[in-house]
């Protein structure tokens, strides 16, 4: 699980994507659960990075799957349609047990 926590936008978008990255090819993980629960606000710089990070972890057969995150934020994903490529789900029981299903 990764927790990004205060602001994810232009001005750190950058940096998040390439810890995550570093993240992925340091290590065999193919399945990521973001937790927002403390990430205040979002701008499209961070569905980008979301998105690539998606559809990098497709490749390998992996998912992403957004826990916790707040009203607002999870209204921009939707209208965003962020929510047709990444699973958003209310706590991390549900985000766990998605992945067991195929």
């Amino acid at each position: 699980m990764i927790e990004i926590k205060g602001n994810f936008d232009l001005t750190n978008s950058h940096d998040i994507k390439e810890k995550l990255n570093h993240l992925l090819s340091e290590n065999s993980i193919s399945d990521i659960i973001l937790d927002l629960t403390n990430l205040k606000f979002v701008d499209s710089s961070a569905i980008g990075v979301i998105v690539k990070l998606a559809l990098k972890l497709k490749e390998s057969q992996g998912r992403i799957v957004i826990v916790n995150t707040s009203q607002n934020i999870k209204k921009l994903f939707t209208m965003s349609n962020l929510n047709s490529i990444v699973n958003i789900v209310e706590n991390f029981d549900i985000a766990v047990s998605s992945f067991s299903k195929v």
